[in-house]
């Protein structure tokens, strides 16, 4: 999940209409506000994922097939820990790229 946070992460804001960042035009128009709206919006997503996880799980350690399989531990709290201080650095840069942000 590492690996693609930045790209979930701008597919998220891009396509949500609530936010109003569709394109670099709009960039500059993020606050305070929608800096919360963004990780709470995230945060929803990655415990969705955690808790779809430990359903598919649960059924995997269940199921009739004969088949033994898990996928216990591929999201835990720290992972979720971890993504969201990566959320948290990926909205830092976001806000240091904005104009008038350059240091003098």
């Amino acid at each position: 999940m590492e690996r693609y946070l930045a790209m979930f992460l701008s597919v998220m804001i891009r396509h949500n209409k609530t936010l109003g960042l569709m394109n670099n035009m709009d960039a500059s128009a993020i606050d305070d506000n929608k800096i919360k709206l963004i990780k709470q919006l995230i945060n929803d997503e990655i415990i969705e994922v955690m808790n779809n996880a430990t359903k598919l799980d649960n059924y995997l350690k269940t199921r009739p097939a004969g088949v033994e399989s898990s996928i216990d531990g591929i999201i835990t709290n720290d992972e979720l820990i971890d993504l969201n201080n990566q959320l948290n650095n990926l909205l830092h840069n976001w806000i240091s790229r904005l104009p008038g942000s350059e240091p003098h």
